[in-house]
């Protein structure tokens, strides 16, 4: 085993610039159906006219705008009811002067009618005709072809990640397929002959399995195929191997404990032993988390993170999660701009050390017109802190502190 200091600690801007380094993987084509939770590897653009027929935006009736030019809410204009549009039928109904088609919203516009007037504004007087209490005009209550996407237009740029309704979008735009980056697969594994499982006895010094079933279930959130391979023992060969392994079976590997300056600590040497491998950054000026490793091999990412439950937890959703949606294909700044989080008021005073950026675990309660941020206070070791944590502070590198009252941006878990 050798001993590995720290190399130079890294701003958090600047690991996520390394983290933004790594490239995309590769892609696939996909039916729509499964597009759900994908990320789009190429520009997907309309393949055809959105809609691609004239059609009505309002339940009424569609006429001839200059017909109306005499109506109002209390003069009305009789027209002669042609006849019904229904939807998803074509319109073969020719509107003729001084008369009028039924149709409901969504419905194709009749050759003829340039305008719909909508039913509230008018009023069935029997013997086929209606009578119509609105000057319309040209263009009213209808849709135009392609009024909401042309032929070619951009619908997403690389890099989205598709929602529900973008798949919706995609096959609204006329495709039954898309190409999407690969799903990474994600590698988890935990450090430490004193872990032990749940349901067995523990003995002096012993601590539970809390970062394996963590960062398992935090990866799987992320959509990703997670292969899981427990926990691995203090021993520099068997660390070895079983990382030997995962990185051949992975695009991305993490790994809990062993990455502090400790005697039993053997994840570096571990990874500077694999064919290929560099560590690209090891320290992070942030509390916890400040032994995060971040290094490549020649096929896969791989991130060290601390022992300590909440600072791997932290360290996971700050930069670990970020990495595996790079790799995913996703766009580093668009990743960073649309983290989830919640502005609220602090509810008490926070210090900190400059030089460090620290990320505190809080608790969101009601309020008017903010929310509540009530730090919860404990170590990195505080599992209980993770139970009733909403979201995380942020209290920058340069700053000592925040002071209560303050408005600020929650990070949510």
């Amino acid at each position: 085993m050798r001993l590995r200091p720290f190399l130079e600690l890294a701003r958090p801007e600047h690991a996520y610039e390394v983290i933004g380094g790594f490239a995309s993987l590769g892609s696939e084509r996909v039916d729509c159906r499964r597009a759900f939770g994908r990320v789009a590897a190429g520009e997907v653009r309309a393949a055809e006219n959105v809609p691609d027929f004239v059609r009505s935006n309002m339940d009424g009736f569609a006429l001839r705008a200059a017909d109306t030019t005499n109506a109002s809410e209390h003069e009305a204009v009789l027209l002669t009811v042609a006849g019904q549009v229904e939807m998803g039928k074509p319109a073969t109904i020719t509107v003729e002067p001084d008369h009028a088609v039924r149709v409901s919203t969504g419905a194709m516009m009749p050759p003829g009618a340039d305008a719909v007037v909508m039913v509230e504004k008018t009023e069935d007087v029997g013997d086929g005709r209606v009578a119509v209490r609105d000057a319309c005009v040209t263009g009213q209550n209808t849709i135009r072809v392609g009024e909401d996407l042309r032929k070619g237009d951009i619908v997403f740029d690389v890099g989205r990640r598709f929602k529900g309704g973008d798949v919706g979008a995609l096959t609204g735009s006329g495709h039954a397929t898309v190409e999407v980056y690969r799903t990474p697969r994600v590698g988890i594994m935990a450090t430490g002959d004193e872990i032990v499982e749940p349901g067995e006895p523990l003995g002096p010094g012993q601590v539970r399995n809390v970062n394996e079933y963590v960062l398992v279930s935090l990866a799987t959130d992320l959509g990703v195929v997670v292969n899981d391979y427990g926990v691995v023992g203090d021993n520099e060969r068997q660390l070895g191997d079983v990382l030997a392994r995962a990185v051949s079976e992975n695009d991305a590997v993490f790994i809990s404990g062993g990455s502090s300056k400790g005697h039993r600590d053997l994840t570096r040497s571990a990874i500077e032993d694999l064919a290929g491998a560099e560590v690209l950054l090891h320290g992070i000026a942030i509390a916890p988390g400040k032994p995060t490793i971040i290094a490549r091999s020649a096929s896969a990412a791989i991130m060290g993170l601390p022992g300590n439950p909440a600072a791997a937890t932290v360290v996971f959703k700050l930069f670990g999660s970020t990495l595996v949606r790079v790799i995913g294909g996703e766009p580093l700044e668009r990743i960073l701009t649309t983290r989830p989080s919640a502005r609220a008021r602090l509810a008490e005073a926070l210090t900190s050390t400059p030089g460090r950026e620290d990320y505190v675990r809080a608790r969101l309660d009601p309020g008017s017109p903010l929310p509540s941020a009530v730090p919860l206070r404990g170590k990195s070791v505080a599992i209980s802190t993770l139970a009733r944590a909403d979201g995380l502070i942020r209290v920058p590198l340069s700053s000592e502190g925040l002071e209560a009252g303050s408005e600020i941006d929650v990070i949510l878990l």
